[in-house]
């Protein structure tokens, strides 16, 4: 089992998701995948996070407190082409992958475990449940990023860093308020084919 996705799509969630339904397994969380990850020797199970490109970018900036000049954007705009969106449209159609769209989980334990649930063929113990949903709350989460301050830091347990959230909660579509037009068209520009995989063209 591998939790993938590309930086700022909800991954560190999802992993702990999963861990909390399936304690017993060692899950690698990874935001590209290798050589060997896309050979047809592979047979790991991937359950995969994507999420609106314009959003992710606007997340990255944040983390980073970078001022969203072009130039910032666009630097982003390549780091984040280098960091798994070519990966996540070759598991689109992957036999042993689930696809979780963080627009669909954003705020809803529920629509985040059930589909994990019946992807892994088991449910959480009530009380790991409980215990998620205490400490992944955005409330939670930001107290505690918070309290780490730099995003260099990193809770090692649940991998939680500082800045974890930004200002506006990851609240989805949040981009058109930190972005102008000009960087968004770029963004959808570069990110065209994914934007058209995963729906998110509006």
């Amino acid at each position: 089992m591998i939790q993938f996705g590309p930086p700022r799509t909800g991954s560190t969630l999802v992993w702990n998701a999963v861990r909390a339904i399936c304690p017993e397994l060692e899950v690698p969380k990874r935001h590209d995948l290798s050589f060997l990850h896309r050979s047809p020797l592979c047979r790991a199970r991937f359950i995969a996070t994507v999420r609106d490109p314009s959003d992710i970018i606007a997340s990255m900036l944040g983390v980073s407190e970078l001022t969203p000049t072009p130039e910032a954007v666009d630097s982003k705009i390549e780091e984040l082409a280098r960091q798994g969106m070519a990966d996540a449209i070759w598991l689109r159609n992957h036999s042993r992958a689930l696809i979780l769209r963080y627009e669909d989980f954003y705020g809803d334990f529920d629509r985040l475990f059930t589909p994990i649930e019946g992807f892994l063929g088991k449910r959480a113990e009530a009380s790991a449940r409980k215990d998620f949903e205490r400490r992944f709350s955005i409330d939670a989460v930001r107290e505690r990023a918070e309290k780490l301050q730099s995003f260099d830091r990193f809770d090692p347990q649940d991998q939680i860093h500082g800045r974890h959230v930004s200002r506006q909660s990851g609240r989805p579509g949040y981009h058109h308020e930190v972005l102008d037009p000009a960087s968004i068209a770029r963004i959808r520009e570069r990110f065209a084919r994914f934007i058209d995989v995963f729906g998110y063209r509006s």
